[in-house]
């Protein structure tokens, strides 16, 4: 009898461990399949770059500052003899980093990290946001991702616009003439005539379901300066 309940508790020890074996494969293939669908390795690496990129700024505006003239005027014959390191090379006002960053120092001592010349605007922080670059294609940015989101265009006249016919134009929009367009030609946000703020614009349908009014309503963001996006590879 003894033995009969060894056996039973052996073999119920036995199905439990294979349960659990089977739980954390289980779990162990979520975790992976939501870090690579999520991101998650994406987002790390672009944090630690930018990481690097800050700190190779700092370095550089050490000597940046080290060789300001009386005028507040960067002299770039000191610069050039005030690199951080000799690891660093480059001359003018164009630097090039140990881990081969390239940088470029105005005058006035601003500090760009090169591979951003394609950017015309951006609209929004670090983390996410809208680029357009000189072609004037939008791209929404987010998360170390990046995705093509329209067109900018300027000199538009929402009214005559073939997206919009039979709709009825809010007084707020008519004032703009600046928007993302998408491949549809229906307008997603609207810039201000200085190209500062971005809104966002709501299509507004009756009681019946049809859509057949749009206007501007929140702000949806501020035109950003001296973000680096070169992990985006714009």
């Amino acid at each position: 009898m003894e033995k009969l309940k060894n056996k039973k508790s052996n073999g119920i020890t036995l199905i439990a461990l294979i349960i659990t074996i089977i739980v954390m494969l289980i779990l162990v293939g979520v975790t992976i399949s939501v870090a690579l669908n999520g991101g998650l390795f994406t987002t790390a690496q672009n944090a630690a770059t930018n990481t690097m990129v800050e700190a190779e700024k700092e370095q550089l505006l050490s000597a940046v500052v080290a060789s300001m003239g009386d005028d507040a005027k960067v002299n770039f014959t000191k610069l050039d003899n005030n690199l951080p390191t000799s690891e660093w090379t480059g001359t003018n006002g164009t630097y090039t980093s140990p881990k081969g960053n390239e940088y470029t120092v105005s005058q006035d001592g601003t500090i760009t990290k090169n591979g951003q010349s394609n950017i015309k605007y951006i609209y929004g922080d670090a983390d996410s946001g809208y680029v357009v670059l000189k072609d004037n294609t939008v791209y929404l940015y987010m998360s170390g991702q990046k995705e093509q989101a329209g067109t900018y265009k300027e000199d538009v006249d929402i009214t005559t616009l073939p997206a919009y016919d039979g709709y009825s134009i809010g007084d707020k929009i008519k004032d703009f003439s600046k928007f993302f367009m998408d491949e549809n030609g229906e307008v997603f946000t609207a810039i201000s005539d200085d190209n500062n703020i971005l809104y966002r614009l709501d299509v507004v349908s009756d009681s019946s379901g049809i859509s057949n009014s749009i206007d501007i309503r929140d702000e949806l963001g501020h035109r950003a300066y001296n973000i680096d996006l070169s992990a985006y590879d714009f």
